[in-house]
């Protein structure tokens, strides 16, 4: 990360030549076919002779040959926007959640515009709520459409509040998606 002008901005270190990967079930994998996929990686600039542990790899992920690694990268500055990914309830007609699909109570939204100051609200389906978050980013642009985001992790002071049924506007009464409100903005998912 660099600073500039009181902004940071993610710069890369190196690139990688996808690998071909054998997932789990035994499935050959020669591209990202989904998000979720998992690259086991080699730590880059180690010897040959060093192969490190990986969970990926202790869960099933295998892969072909040693990834290439590109040293001489595109000087690209991506601008710093941390926001969480994926917040939201569970809904009340799942026996599971899948957490890749955003849903009318929250989930893997990935909206840049969930950040700090943002006040997000999700109707509550199920007894307690169950209030879940993670998929931080350091950045990302509208959504994940190549699978991923600058992936970070975050400590973050978020306050939590219940609305009661009795409290509700009329418009709150029937709103049945995640929705997000700044300063100046409402930020409506469908």
């Amino acid at each position: 990360m660099i600073e500039e002008e009181g902004q940071s901005f993610a710069v890369p270190q190196f690139q990688f030549g996808w690998p071909t990967i054998t997932d789990p079930e035994d499935t050959v994998r020669d591209f990202i076919a989904y998000p979720g996929t998992c690259v086991p990686h080699d730590i880059h600039g180690c010897s040959k002779e060093y192969v490190p542990s990986s969970s990926v790899t202790d869960m099933g992920w295998m892969k072909k040959e040693e990834i290439v690694y590109y040293d001489d990268v595109f000087p690209a500055k991506i601008p710093i926007n941390y926001h969480i990914g994926c917040m939201g309830l569970p809904p009340a007609s799942h026996d599971f959640v899948d957490s890749i699909p955003p849903m009318v109570t929250g989930g893997n939204l990935d909206n840049t515009r969930v950040a700090a100051g943002t006040t997000m609200y999700y109707p509550v389906q199920v007894a307690g709520a169950l209030l879940s978050m993670g998929d931080a980013h350091a950045a990302q642009g509208d959504s994940e459409l190549d699978g991923t985001g600058v992936e970070t992790s975050v400590t973050g002071n978020f306050k939590i509040s219940v609305i009661k049924a009795d409290d509700l506007s009329e418009a709150q009464k029937v709103q049945d998606f995640p929705l997000g409100e700044t300063q100046r903005d409402w930020i409506v998912h469908g």
